[in-house]
């Protein structure tokens, strides 16, 4: 059955006029258990799997999820033995990579493993950086590349047209020159067999160098930080950063720096798009005083300094976030809740907030008070409800932070009270 879907797929290259060229050798599943094929750019990329499998056993590839509601190509990988991987769950990936290693180091019972180590779409102007999942075993593994000579209606990455639209149109061509080129079994060093990530560099410059075509360290987060980046009306550039270090640094997953690269959007001066302590005061209508200048200290923000998308990202992991207590919200309304009610009241919220920043005139001071109100409350009203404030606070951490650094040094109308919080 295997071989009868194999053959049906072949015949689909047909329709689409995919005209395939061979250089190089492939190589048994003994000397090199994992393929890794690239760039990884186009809507039929998938069907090398056929083509080496007239050859060769049908390789099994390492596929997303969604993939399987693919039109037809669904149900072609759901018959080759696929390992499929949920590209947002930490669990799957982990269950991807001990699946690799087991198939991997059975040579003799599973076919080769075929991985496009790019993990998404570009658009075949330079390869990405690889992910690790193919060379954490450290077998050796048989580099393929892949090259189209046509119009291209077939790259498909974050931007561009629809797959629909994309087919349709590669249908209108005459014919497609693809051309695989298997090159020699790259076997690891020690080195590399004990880092994975250096292991997948290495694989991936020696492509690159084939190819002629440069290699960079964007991957396949950077473009969901990208789309997020557009969303949020940011320069496509704020995405463009070696994610792996950054994550590294900053213990942060790509969940953690959606929030952050939110946060900084609110924060950033539109003009110079960073974090200015001018940026940050009129953000969190804070007047110009002690205590702004304790939290500007603390984000190392001076007059003459501003923040990039990743420094406000390592800022916050390493001073901030440390700080923040799944307590702190609570904490902060009760302080702040001194006539006790239900809600928080703002003639609360006026005499706190009179008392933090005594230092500041008037006038200055009324104005940052009723901005800040309004904010908290979405509208000029007398109080505030429990849940929303606190919602409100865990979608601003930055608020946070700022009263725990208030607390080290509080005023005398909150210090009554975090006696009684602390007792």
């Amino acid at each position: 059955m295997v071989n009868l879907i194999a053959l049906i797929g072949r015949f689909q290259l047909f329709i689409l006029s995919v005209i395939i060229t061979e250089k190089g050798t492939p190589a048994p599943t003994t000397q090199a258990p994992v393929l890794v094929v690239a760039p990884h750019s186009t809507i039929v990329d998938g069907f090398f799997m056929l083509y080496h499998g007239q050859k060769n056993v049908l390789p099994a590839p390492i596929s997303a999820t969604e993939n399987q509601k693919l039109w037809i190509v669904g149900r072609l990988l759901k018959v080759v033995n696929p390992v499929f991987v949920t590209r947002t769950d930490s669990n799957s990936k982990k269950h991807t990579i001990q699946e690799i290693t087991r198939r991997a180091n059975l040579p003799q019972t599973y076919p080769q493993t075929m991985i496009f180590p790019e993990g998404t779409n570009t658009n075949q102007k330079s390869l990405i950086k690889f992910k690790p999942g193919a060379f954490i075993p450290g077998v050796p593994v048989q580099p393929v590349l892949l090259r189209f000579r046509m119009w291209d209606t077939i790259t498909w990455t974050f931007n561009g047209s629809s797959m629909r639209t994309l087919i349709f149109l590669t249908l209108c061509q005459f014919y497609i020159s693809m051309e695989v080129e298997y090159l020699p079994v790259y076997v690891p060093n020690q080195m590399e067999k004990k880092d994975a990530m250096l292991y997948a560099d290495n694989v991936r410059d020696s492509m690159a160098k084939a190819l002629n075509v440069p290699a960079t360290n964007l991957c396949y987060e950077n473009g969901i930080l990208y789309e997020l980046a557009i969303k949020l009306e940011l320069p496509s550039e704020t995405a463009c950063f070696n994610f792996y270090d950054v994550t590294k640094e900053t213990k942060y997953g790509l969940k953690d720096l959606k929030k952050r690269l939110r946060e900084f959007a609110a924060l950033r001066c539109a003009e110079s798009n960073r974090i200015t302590r001018h940026s940050l005061h009129q953000k969190l209508f804070l007047p110009d005083s002690q205590t702004t200048q304790q939290l500007d200290k603390s984000l190392s923000l001076t007059d003459t300094t501003a923040l990039s998308f990743v420094d406000y990202a390592i800022i916050f992991s390493t001073k901030i976030g440390p700080n923040l207590s799944k307590h702190s919200s609570e904490n902060i309304f009760q302080c702040l809740n001194l006539s006790c009610h239900v809600d928080l009241t703002k003639d609360d919220f006026d005499k706190v907030f009179e008392n933090v920043f005594s230092d500041v005139a008037e006038c200055d001071r009324e104005l940052c008070t009723s901005l800040c109100w309004k904010k908290l409350s979405e509208e000029e009203t007398s109080n505030v409800k429990k849940t929303d404030f606190i919602s409100m606070l865990e979608n601003r951490p930055i608020y946070v932070h700022l009263f725990n650094l208030v607390t080290i040094n509080p005023p005398k109308v909150l210090q009554e009270k975090l006696k009684m919080i602390i007792q």
